[in-house]
């Protein structure tokens, strides 16, 4: 690396990069197994490594609009958290929904930051631009990912299916 670098973003980056990598093993495997905990648990630390970290690098001195992208993180990885050990109804999906939401944050601001710094060699309007027009697909890929799992889309699937089959639609 050069040493332009500071010791605070490589550790950024690297735990940003070992959440983002990770996401991909969660995302494909089935939810509950050991190895899905375990992985889901590096996840989080590193995620929240990732979060953390990020209060210590500023553009210019200053916090930028990716900031609020952390502390919404963090918020949603406290709500999995808690949601997770409290159990309530219909925990997976406020689970899933929660930490998805973080995951999204990792590529709305990783794009910002990559196009801002490789691409637009600095200018950070642009930067936010990315971030924005990256943050629409996001959403709507995440959205759907975990719409399966909406007890409320569940119940009306299975109200409309117990209609089919009462009025023998197929």
């Amino acid at each position: 690396m050069s040493s332009n670098y500071s010791l605070v973003v490589i550790v950024h980056t690297v735990a940003v990069f070992i959440a983002f990598l990770i996401s991909f093993f969660i995302f494909q495997k089935p939810k509950g197994t050991k190895l899905y905990k375990i992985m889901g648990r590096i996840f989080v630390l590193s995620m929240l490594i990732g979060l953390i970290s990020s209060f210590f690098i500023r553009t210019n001195g200053q916090f930028s609009f990716i900031h609020i992208l952390s502390i919404l993180s963090l918020y949603w990885i406290f709500k999995a958290f808690i949601v997770l050990k409290l159990k309530p109804n219909n925990w997976q999906y406020l689970h899933i929904k929660n930490m998805t939401s973080a995951y999204a944050s990792i590529i709305i601001a990783g794009s910002g930051v990559i196009s801002r710094h490789f691409i637009f060699r600095g200018n950070s309007n642009y930067g936010f631009i990315i971030s924005a027009i990256t943050a629409i697909p996001v959403i709507y890929i995440i959205r759907n990912k975990i719409h399966k799992y909406n007890p409320r889309n569940n119940n009306f699937h299975n109200i409309m299916s117990a209609i089919r089959k009462n009025i023998n639609i197929k």
